[in-house]
C-alpha cells in the first residue's frame, strides 16, 4: 500500500469528519435544522439543569462555530443528550450537525449583510467617530462602548467566508429562520 494512500485512511481514522461528504444545504436538510433547533429548545425545557450548563458558557458570535459549540456541548457533559436529538432529525452526528447549522447561519448572516452592508458600516464608523470624539465620555466608557462596537462589527462580519453555494441554498429559508428566532427571542422574554 502506496505511503498516499496510508495517510489518507489514517486522516480519515483518525478525523472522521474528513471521511464524510460535506451536506448540501437543501430543503430537507435545512428544514431538519429548523426542527432540530425547535427540539432542542424543548429539550431545553426539559433539561433545566443540563442546558444551564450550556447557557452557562461565554455566548459571543465565536461560539456559533462549529468547533465552539462541539467543545461547549462536550464540557456540559450533554453530548450524548444531543447527539440523540439531532439523530432523530436526520443527522449522522453533532459534528455534523453543528457544521450545517453554522453554515446555515454564515449563509443567512452574507445574504442579510450583503443587502445592507455599506449602510451598516458606514453609520457605525460614525458613531464610532462620535464615541472617540464625545468630550463627555470617560475613558473607561470609550473602551467601553467600542468594545460594544467591536462585537457588533464581529456579528455582520460573521458571514462574510459563507460559501456562495450556501448563500444561495439558505436565502429561501431565511424568512424561515428569522421567524424562528424571534420565536425562541420571544419565549426567553416571557421566561424572564
Amino acid at each position: 500500500m502506496s505511503l498516499i494512500v496510508r495517510l489518507v485512511l489514517i486522516a480519515c481514522l483518525v478525523f472522521p469528519s474528513l471521511a464524510s461528504a460535506r451536506v448540501k444545504l437543501t430543503e430537507p436538510v435545512l428544514d431538519n435544522l429548523i426542527e432540530s433547533i425547535q427540539s432542542l429548545e424543548t429539550w431545553s425545557e426539559e433539561n433545566k439543569q443540563k442546558s444551564q450548563r450550556l447557557d452557562d458558557m461565554d455566548k459571543g458570535i465565536e461560539s456559533m462555530s462549529s468547533a465552539q459549540m462541539i467543545s461547549d456541548i462536550k464540557r456540559a457533559g450533554v453530548y450524548n443528550d444531543i447527539s440523540s436529538l439531532v439523530k432523530k432529525h436526520g443527522f449522522d452526528s453533532v459534528e455534523q450537525w453543528a457544521n450545517v447549522f453554522e453554515r446555515a447561519m454564515k449563509a443567512m448572516m452574507a445574504s442579510v449583510m450583503t443587502e445592507q452592508a455599506a449602510r451598516f458600516k458606514s453609520q457605525m464608523n460614525a458613531q464610532m467617530e462620535q464615541i472617540m470624539n464625545n468630550p463627555n465620555l470617560s475613558k473607561e466608557q470609550k473602551q467601553a462602548m467600542m468594545q460594544m462596537m467591536e462585537q457588533s462589527r464581529s456579528i455582520m462580519q460573521y458571514g462574510d467566508d459563507a460559501d456562495p453555494q450556501d448563500v444561495a441554498d439558505v436565502r429561501p429559508y431565511i424568512d424561515k429562520f428569522k421567524a424562528e428566532m424571534m420565536k425562541e427571542a420571544d419565549e426567553d422574554q416571557h421566561k424572564q
